[in-house]
């Protein structure tokens, strides 16, 4: 049967950051077919950062394919406090996500991805999957 396609939808918690490398580890099971930072539990630009930081890594090593990452319009009505939400920026920092090789790999893929709005994302995602 496949891979199971999945868009992670997440909010850039140490967590979920977790979550993103065990899925892109377990090809054989999961195909990620796009990542959707929500601005609540993190800044949504770090959370953004540190999604192609870690899918660039995974690609340099493992050779999983890239895929789309979007950030999300919405905002967290109840945000978490400013410095609980810098944990996403803390993880941005490691240096097994700032390898040159592996920026380059975000940086030419982070033009293609900046404007991509994630409610959008899904929706193609969907909707593609609907034409089939």
């Amino acid at each position: 049967m496949g891979p199971k396609p999945v868009i992670l939808d997440h909010d850039g918690g140490h967590d979920d950051l977790v979550a993103l490398a065990l899925l892109l580890g377990n090809p054989e099971t999961v195909k990620v077919i796009g990542c959707v930072v929500t601005d609540a539990d993190c800044y949504v630009e770090q959370g953004f950062n540190v999604s192609g930081k870690v899918m660039a890594l995974m690609h340099a090593q493992e050779e999983t394919p890239l895929f789309p990452i979007g950030k999300t319009s919405f905002k967290g009505v109840n945000p978490f406090p400013p410095e609980w939400r810098w944990n996403a920026k803390n993880m941005e920092d490691l240096p097994c996500v700032n390898i040159p090789a592996h920026q380059a790999i975000w940086d030419t893929v982070r033009r293609d991805n900046d404007a991509l709005v994630g409610e959008e994302l899904m929706w193609r995602s969907w909707w593609s999957r609907r034409r089939r």
